[in-house]
């Protein structure tokens, strides 16, 4: 999942939690809205995604530019 993860946000650009996991069902059938979020949380702490800011309180995420 964290590879389809990485796949929709480089498709889709930034996403917040509950877009990221409707992509996701639409791609692979099947997507838990906590299971997304634990697996971009632990993608985060590999440096590979970042949060973006977003609406009000909105949290959106997006792939790291190496560089």
């Amino acid at each position: 999942i964290s590879r389809h993860i990485v796949d929709a946000l480089l498709r889709a650009g930034p996403m917040n939690i509950s877009q990221l996991t409707r992509f996701l069902r639409d791609v692979r059938g099947t997507a838990s809205r906590r299971i997304v979020s634990e697996k971009v949380r632990l993608l985060s702490t590999l440096g590979l995604v970042e949060e973006v800011a977003g609406g009000k309180r909105e949290k959106r995420y997006k792939i790291k530019k190496l560089r």
